[in-house]
């Protein structure tokens, strides 16, 4: 299914799970799946991010308020909190190039994302954080740039 997501030029963003170990949750470490870490309110990365995924960036994942059961609201923390922010991301970046007469394929959202994101040390990639904390003002900025 993820296969034929991207060949379609779908971007699958997933979780990576909540154990904080390198143990491999799914679908966010399947080959071609954005995995998203969560980071808590300092950026810091949660003790709980799995990182057996290859985790390609970090997203506020705690004390998120959101929709809950019941047709109520609630805090929760997780990846599965800190996901939707990278898809949201993906959406709006997508959104915005095809108004821009673009259709962004996934290897350029990888591209922006790997780019603009705010490392958490001096590497270029941290097991735990990817390429680092989504940074949506840079990503815009180089996706700007990259449609003009």
């Amino acid at each position: 299914m993820i296969r034929y997501a991207l060949s379609k030029n779908v971007t699958v963003v997933a979780a990576s799970g909540n154990d904080g170990t390198r143990e491999r949750y799914y679908p966010g470490a399947l080959p071609g799946v954005i995995a998203v870490g969560a980071v808590d309110e300092a950026g810091d990365v949660t003790r709980f991010t799995s990182f057996g995924a290859n985790i390609m960036v970090v997203a506020p994942g705690m004390n998120i308020y959101s929709s809950y059961a019941r047709s109520t609201y609630a805090y929760a923390s997780g990846t599965s909190q800190a996901s939707p922010v990278v898809a949201g991301a993906v959406g709006l970046m997508k959104s915005y190039a095809l108004q821009q007469g673009v259709r962004l394929k996934d290897h350029e959202i990888r591209y922006i994302l790997k780019h603009t994101s705010d490392k958490v040390d001096r590497r270029l990639r941290n097991e735990q954080a990817g390429y680092g904390l989504i940074n949506l003002a840079d990503a815009f900025k180089l996706l700007t740039h990259m449609l003009n």
